[in-house]
């Protein structure tokens, strides 16, 4: 269908099938989602930076907010000004000195000077701003990130506490404790003085930003972030999620297992830096913690992401590279593992700069990549990219070159999502290739089948034809069906070669039709004789017998309508317990039957060129028959086939309601008589008999073979025997 092609050419996929084609448009669709989804996340990380608006001090310690600051911004950082009195905790009401300085947040106080001296990252302060409003309607606020431990106090009142500030490391309890908080101004003003202490990390101080606005507004602001998290964990553990059971799948696809682990490191990286839900719901969780997961994912989440590298293009690393990047990220895990908070965070810088080195590492190698055309390549070195840069800016934040929030977590949100494009279109190649790889096996197995049909694989209680292996053997009831030539053999002779080719062809497959029909399927050809097994039908093989006499009566009537000798094909069919398996040598095998049963069968066929038959079935087969052979058949009597002791029943199936069938099956009751007599050695009752028949039906052959016999036994009574029908041999 056009509309069909059309969509393969849109998205390059090579036409195996329209449905694949669509598949992959929808993983495309997906991805794009998926984008869109973190891209949201990643503004939610940055606190909305569109809508907010950074306040500066009119005086010292003083700030002004009026009306149409609080309706044209969705939050207001309040930044600049604030009075900072360091080791002391003074209580509200209770300020009489001047401060000991004037500071900008967010940052962290070891950037502070007083007197010429920087202020150590351990200790304990207090922050105290004033907020001029316009009015004394009910504000919002939200407070993040005060290190380590504070007591929040507004126009006198204590609203927040996280953890225990105190004066010594012995009375200081760390804490983290995001909320927001509903204030209100008295006579149109808020004193907000906060109590912070640090003794577990190595810096200390105020280092998010402190917002304000309408209650409205921050709410809302709250409430879509939160929804837009809750929908971005959703998805960023079903990638997680996905990508390992990808590997269990495919346990050679090591890629998907790093990138998996990466993710893992991004997510719990993201949401322990700016998740509100999650900080929620992991509340109880102590503060060491925190801090532990937020240094060791810096750590390894560039390390996960070059063994994805490796996984990805392991020809463009070596041993030497892996061994050292190996060692760097164990060195400093075990830092950070054995050692206190305010030790390994002391490194953050020593961090950094490893985050920045790896980057520029990988990014070279990505560039490299690149240049060399490789698969996915572009999409990986734009991810690295941002992220590189991100995490430089980070770098300079933390040294204090640059006045502005952390934004690894947006940088990393961004990449996630080139990322997730790349696995995606990786993914939906590999769909396709394996599609192609599937659609080439089929036909690979369908070439196979040709020469072991499906019914013989599933015998062997195989699935594929590939579990076949030199020796696999089943023995079973079977019935097999011999079909040929019986007359017209010598202007078959007389064909040229071609001409044999296009005969066979057309013969086999009518055969093939009649039996495939009944659930058998062709064994061996050799000639004109087709050998036919039937693993669990005998019926089947009855009613293709039939079908085959009548659809081949054409052809020969065609393709040899020049020969003067009459033309007619055989079919001879008996059941009976065979071993199918498999035969040959290592390198060429192939599927036989070992059985009396396809000398017999054979045998049997051949027997209609002596009787001028067409269809001759033995007892072991007929009593399967039952009722759907009722009345279109006689019993040819029991033959004993060289070279074998016992002797069978067989009887003569009709396949064409002719002058000669009609006047066989009016005789058949006569004929039966006669047989008996014949075998109780009634001879003169059996040739009075059969004489009547004969004058009847003078074409039938069966009657002038026993006549013959009678006159033999007449002639020469010696030759008698107590079963007469054991002289028969049949080549």
């Amino acid at each position: 269908m056009k509309w069909q092609a059309t969509i393969c050419q849109k998205t390059a996929v090579p036409m195996v099938g329209w449905r694949a084609c669509m598949r992959d448009y929808r993983l495309r669709t997906i991805a794009a989602c998926i984008i869109i989804l973190l891209a949201f996340m990643a503004s939610a990380c940055s606190s909305s930076q569109t809508t907010l608006y950074s306040t500066t001090a009119n005086s010292p310690g003083v700030h002004m907010i009026d009306n149409s600051m609080l309706d044209a911004y969705q939050s207001i950082a309040i930044h600049d000004g604030w009075e900072f009195y360091w080791n002391r905790f003074i209580m509200p009401g209770e300020f009489n000195n001047e401060a000991d300085t004037i500071v900008n947040l967010p940052s962290s106080w070891t950037k502070y000077n007083i007197d010429g001296k920087s202020v150590p990252g351990q200790g304990y302060a207090t922050f105290r701003t004033v907020i001029k409003t316009p009015d004394d309607e009910a504000l919002a606020m939200r407070i993040w990130k005060i290190g380590t431990a504070s007591r929040v106090y507004v126009n006198g009142k204590l609203m927040l506490e996280s953890g225990k500030p105190g004066m010594h490391r012995e009375d200081s309890i760390p804490g983290y404790n995001r909320t927001l908080l509903i204030v209100h101004p008295q006579d149109k003003q808020i004193e907000l003085v906060i109590h912070a202490s640090n003794f577990h990390h190595s810096r200390g101080g105020i280092r998010e930003r402190i917002e304000i606005g309408r209650t409205r507004k921050i709410r809302n602001l709250v409430y879509s972030n939160a929804t837009i998290e809750i929908l971005a964990i959703g998805v960023l553990l079903m990638i997680v999620l996905y990508h390992f059971l990808l590997f269990l799948a495919n346990r050679s696809r090591t890629e998907l297992f790093w990138f998996a682990l990466f993710s893992l490191a991004i997510f719990i990286r993201l949401f322990t830096d700016c998740s509100e839900v999650l900080f929620i719901i992991t509340s109880q969780v102590k503060w060491e913690w925190y801090v532990l997961a937020d240094y060791l994912t810096l750590i390894f989440t560039p390390y996960l992401f070059f063994l994805f590298l490796t996984a990805l293009y392991p020809h463009r690393f070596g041993r030497t590279e892996k061994i050292t990047l190996t060692v760097d990220a164990a060195i400093l895990a075990t830092i950070v593992f054995l050692s206190e908070p305010y030790i390994f965070s002391a490194q953050n810088n020593i961090i950094m700069l490893n985050f920045a080195l790896i980057g520029c590492y990988l990014l070279f190698k990505i560039i490299r990549a690149i240049l060399a055309k490789e698969a996915f390549s572009r999409y990986i070195g734009a991810g690295l990219l941002i992220l590189f840069s991100f995490g430089i800016h980070d770098i300079m934040v933390s040294l204090g070159l640059l006045r502005s929030v952390y934004m690894l977590h947006t940088g990393t949100m961004l990449f996630f999502s080139l990322q997730a494009v790349m696995l995606a279109g990786r993914v939906a190649d590999h769909i396709k290739k394996n599609r192609a790889v599937q659609l080439e096996y089929q036909q690979t197995n369908s070439s196979y089948e040709r020469f072991v049909p499906s019914q013989f694989i599933d015998k062997l209680k195989k699935t594929d034809i590939v579990e076949l292996r030199l020796g696999d053997h089943v023995i079973d009831e079977i019935t097999v069906m011999f079909v040929g030539l019986v007359e017209g053999q010598e202007a078959y002779r007389n064909m040229e070669d071609g001409q044999k080719i296009d005969f066979l062809d057309d013969y086999i497959e009518i055969i093939n039709n009649a039996v495939q029909q009944q659930g058998g399927f062709i064994d061996k050809c050799v000639g004109t004789d087709v050998m036919v097994l039937f693993t669990s039908n005998p019926e089947g093989a009855y009613a293709a017998s039939i079908e085959i006499i009548n659809a081949t009566r054409p052809l020969l009537e065609s393709e040899l309508s020049e020969s003067s000798l009459p033309i007619r094909v055989g079919i001879g069919i008996h059941s009976g317990e065979a071993a199918l398996g498999i035969i040959g040598e290592r390198k060429r095998t192939e599927s036989t039957v070992v059985s009396d049963a396809v000398n017999m069968a054979s045998r049997i066929k051949g027997a209609n060129a002596y009787f001028h038959t067409s269809i001759l079935i033995s007892s072991p087969t007929f009593i399967h028959l039952g009722d759907q052979a009722a009345g279109n058949y006689r019993l040819l009597g029991k033959l004993r086939l060289k070279g074998k002791t016992e002797a069978i029943n067989i009887f003569e199936v009709f396949s064409t309601e002719d002058e000669n069938t009609r006047t066989k099956l009016v005789s058949r009751e006569a004929f039966e008589q006669a047989l008996l007599a014949y075998f109780r050695k009634e001879f003169s009752i059996a040739k009075e008999i059969l004489q009547s028949i004969a004058d009847q039906n003078p074409a039938d052959r069966l009657v002038q073979y026993y006549l013959e016999k009678i006159w033999h036994f007449e002639r020469y009574p010696h030759l008698v025997q107590d079963e007469v029908y054991e002289t028969l041999s049949i080549k």
